[in-house]
């Protein structure tokens, strides 16, 4: 390599990386990252039966059935869902233009008064973090959990 070309060189290198950077910077303006925010301490939702249902900053459920705490989103995913509502002579979310049932930790039971399967999936739920005393849901991430197909509903 001669002396001329090392330069040349240099400014690639240079460039190439401003490149790298900037592209880097956009990429991360571009896609949505985690928005935290607090729905409560850790004291307001002791172990129970039922879930919490707590309205601001954003309306979910909290759940602590002493094994597990989940934040779940009260509106059902599928076509047609509504916001559910918890019904505690039945211990359940219910679905009120669907019918369906889903259990306390948001999975589907059954449907009222129809002859067709419970939902494929759960309600959805929130990611969470605790940090001190504080309950953190991430409003970007919230999944849902698919349900193992019995072969006598795949057609629906």
């Amino acid at each position: 390599m001669n002396r001329p070309a090392i330069p040349k060189l240099g400014f690639l290198l240079a460039l190439l990386l401003l490149c790298a950077g900037f592209s880097w910077i956009v990429l991360r303006l571009a896609l949505p990252g985690a928005e935290w925010v607090a729905v409560g301490g850790l004291a307001d939702f002791p172990p129970a039966e039922q879930p919490y249902e707590v309205f601001s900053p954003v309306h979910v459920f909290v759940v602590n059935d002493g094994s597990q705490l989940l934040v779940l989103d009260p509106l059902n995913q599928v076509p047609r869902g509504f916001n559910v509502r918890w019904h505690a002579e039945e211990r359940a979310f219910i679905d009120p233009n669907r019918g369906t049932e889903f259990d306390l930790r948001g999975m589907p039971k059954r449907r009222y008064g129809y002859a067709q399967p419970p939902e494929k999936q759960s309600l959805p739920r929130y990611a969470i973090k605790i940090e001190g005393d504080l309950l953190y849901i991430d409003l970007i991430q919230k999944q849902v959990e698919r349900v193992a197909g019995n072969n006598i509903w795949e057609g629906n």
